[in-house]
């Protein structure tokens, strides 16, 4: 598929968010499989956020298309069996320039739905030198 066609496609793009959200939600749902503790795993959901990141960041509010370079430093608080809360560094900057990369904080919830194969909903909030960005669904 072209790039071009599905960054001017809303619901193309839409349907490549829930993809990344789906891949985030199964990562959160299988962590109480393993330990946290472990690296490889923590590795594995920063890889997926950074992912659902770069797409839904394709919708914000930012006044050119950004994406992702990476997440680090990921916190993570279980609320509830579904609902989680977590803190983050990630690297954002814009398409058209790939030498311009910002660390930004992010902050954010998620819940996940009722069989744990997608997120129900999220607030995420994004702090870019001052500039406050949000996600939410």
């Amino acid at each position: 598929m072209e790039l071009e066609k599905l960054y001017t496609s809303r619901r193309l793009l839409k349907k490549a968010i829930r993809k990344q959200e789906s891949r985030l939600a199964f990562k959160l749902s299988n962590i109480d499989h393993y330990s946290k503790a472990n690296p490889k795993n923590i590795n594995s959901i920063e890889n997926a956020l950074e992912w659902f990141l770069t797409w839904r960041l394709k919708l914000s509010d930012y006044s050119e298309i950004m994406w992702c370079d990476g997440v680090e430093k990921l916190e993570l608080e279980k609320l509830a069996p579904k609902k989680w809360k977590f803190s983050a560094v990630a690297w954002i900057g814009p398409e058209s320039n790939i030498d311009i990369i910002n660390k930004c904080n992010v902050l954010g919830s998620l819940l996940l739905n009722r069989n744990g194969t997608g997120i129900k909903s999220y607030f995420i909030d994004i702090d870019d030198n001052g500039k406050k960005y949000t996600a939410k669904k």
